[in-house]
């Protein structure tokens, strides 16, 4: 049997072809008539012989049917972030081996880059009408499609799956969140990040609807709290998806929501958040937070409604099913309570980076899936994130993990947002905190009042004020951060 997201949208687009798939922009798209336009779409792929496509497509729409032709022709999908840099798109595109791109009109940049690289171009969208072709049948190790990290310390990696990794993950999202032919799921993320791909393909795998709005600006909160009223003002929401950074954004701006409704619950993903924040955000929405953290090569744990007064600082249980562990740097297992590597079994679905053999090698050991997060388990078994590897120092014969500083300095009614870094080697290294305030002042004034809070291990020694650099996911970008903070420094 042949089971997947391309093979589940032609059972519903056959059977229940009048039943909304998509909600975009403020139109409605059943599933026949998302399941004919993905058929206008194969034939094209099925004429060129490559065997990986990649896709850039600046409609949310259009880039889901670009993704479903691809799976259905029998190929494997290359998904760009088309908001990156030349530099970093060119590097994906070499990576990854791409000759073929699948693009609509307004994706000319990539287009562009692939068209230099002496590549094929097919341009969306397909034929007028549906062509009934012979499709091939894929093997549940055959290559899905290279999915790409954040880039938050430097160019995003390519990171290959099979199907039976992303078929898993979806059926694991299914079971987890309880998702049916009855669920609506707004995505406030673009979904050529995982965490949106793998949500529109898990609810659309079961019947159910997404919601995906074009946003001018696909960084901006703002814009993604307008989308999420507009889909409250049309219907329920079941589940809404954002980053961290979008939430601290709404915590901020929006402390009597005129809401027509209320989404019954939030999913948080994408980066730590604190027990406080989440707290906050669920009194602020008055709806259930559930928080996963995760990776693209396939590790992730999950909370559960309640753990937010059981266990609020936890990230919860492995997935159902799955096997997570703390390991040390000899790849041991850890007792509760002590600190380690988060791991997993390779059977997870991560099979390599693209053309980075050393941090494939990293990355899959001994039959483990070792994350660059440190973390441990309590006694019962759940998981909590002190920060990753790079994210942490020596002072004093204690390991300190920058990003807990930053949750300190994010709870300042003063501060925006922040990103703390370190400089030097390690026998004479400074904190360095590159702040955005809500009023700018001195920078002495703020360190002063914001070591005020901090515990003396963790003191800052120096303050940059400065709206702080992103990456194209809206992310903090980490790497420019060190970078401006070494320049300070005279590095």
């Amino acid at each position: 049997m042949q089971f997947g997201f391309s093979e589940s949208v032609a059972h519903w687009g056959r059977y229940r072809g009048s039943r909304r798939a998509v909600l975009t922009n403020g139109k409605v798209v059943s599933y026949g008539s998302l399941n004919a336009d993905i058929n206008r779409v194969v034939p094209r792929l099925l004429e060129d012989p490559a065997s990986r496509i990649a896709v850039a497509c600046s409609s949310k729409y259009n880039l889901l049917v670009s993704i479903l032709a691809i799976l259905r022709a029998g190929k494997s999908v290359v998904l760009l972030n088309t908001g990156l840099s030349d530099e970093a798109l060119i590097t994906n595109l070499t990576d990854a081996e791409v000759q073929v791109l699948l693009h609509d009109v307004s994706s000319e940049k990539a287009a562009n880059l692939v068209r230099q690289r002496g590549g094929r171009l097919i341009t969306m969208p397909g034929l007028a009408n549906e062509v009934a072709v012979s499709l091939p049948v894929r093997e549940p190790k055959d290559e899905w499609g290279v999915l790409y990290s954040s880039g938050t310390t430097g160019t995003p990696k390519g990171i290959e799956r099979d199907h039976d990794s992303m078929v898993t993950e979806f059926i694991g999202w299914i079971i987890e969140l309880g998702l049916n032919r009855r669920t609506t799921f707004f995505i406030g993320r673009p979904i050529y990040y995982t965490g949106g791909l793998v949500l529109a393909a898990a609810t659309l795998l079961v019947g159910g609807t997404i919601v995906i709005d074009d946003l001018q600006d696909e960084n901006d909160s703002e814009q993604a709290w307008d989308s999420l009223v507009n889909s409250l003002n049309d219907d329920e929401v079941d589940w809404a998806f954002f980053i961290p950074d979008q939430l601290r954004s709404f915590l901020k701006t929006k402390r009597e929501p005129s809401l027509p409704r209320v989404p019954k619950n939030v999913l948080v993903m994408g980066g730590p958040i604190s027990a406080e924040e989440k707290l906050a955000t669920s009194q602020l929405l008055r709806c259930n937070i559930i928080e996963s953290w995760g990776n693209s090569e396939s590790l992730g744990t999950i909370t559960e409604a309640e753990d937010l007064s059981i266990r609020p600082n936890s990230i919860g249980r492995p997935f159902v099913c799955d096997d997570l562990s703390i390991v040390d740097e000899k790849l041991r297992p850890l007792a509760p309570r002590e600190r380690g590597r988060i791991a997993g079994g390779v059977e997870a679905g991560f099979v390599r980076y693209s053309n980075r053999p050393e941090a494939t090698d990293e990355a899959r050991r001994e039959g483990l899936i070792i994350s660059e997060d440190y973390g441990f388990q309590d006694d019962e078994g759940y998981f909590y994130i002190l920060g990753r590897l790079s994210d942490s120092v020596v002072r004093n014969g204690r390991s300190i993990f920058l990003s807990q500083i930053e949750a300190r300095i994010r709870s300042d009614s003063q501060v925006k947002e922040c990103c703390v870094t370190s400089v030097g080697d390690e026998e004479s290294f400074q904190i360095v905190a590159i702040v955005s305030p809500v009023i700018h002042t001195d920078s002495e004034v703020v360190r002063t009042r914001l070591n005020a809070t901090l515990p003396d291990g963790e003191q800052i020694d120096r303050i940059l004020l400065m709206e702080i650099p992103r990456v194209p996911s809206g992310k903090i970008d980490r790497f420019t951060c060190k970078k401006l903070a070494m320049a300070e420094h005279g590095v």
